[in-house]
């Protein structure tokens, strides 16, 4: 699964977080850029917004588990 996300604090670069096993072994989410890139929790400061009709309550509670600052919009 790959759900899309706005950054807050990068509105201008496409992010996504995804458990694709390509990226994330362990099928716990990673948040990635569109050049593949991961970062952690700890690289990147600021809110993550996620539109709640793309992201299971699962999913969204495992992002948070990991230590992603995520939020749900309507």
């Amino acid at each position: 699964m790959r759900i899309p996300i706005l950054h807050i604090t990068h509105p201008e670069q496409k992010f996504w977080l995804t458990d694709e096993q390509a990226v994330s072994p362990t099928g716990k989410p990673v948040l990635i850029d569109a050049g593949g890139h991961i970062y952690r929790p700890t690289d990147l400061r600021g809110v993550m917004i996620i539109d709640e009709r793309t992201c299971s309550q699962a999913f969204y509670d495992a992002a948070q588990k990991v230590g992603y600052q995520v939020v749900w919009m309507d």
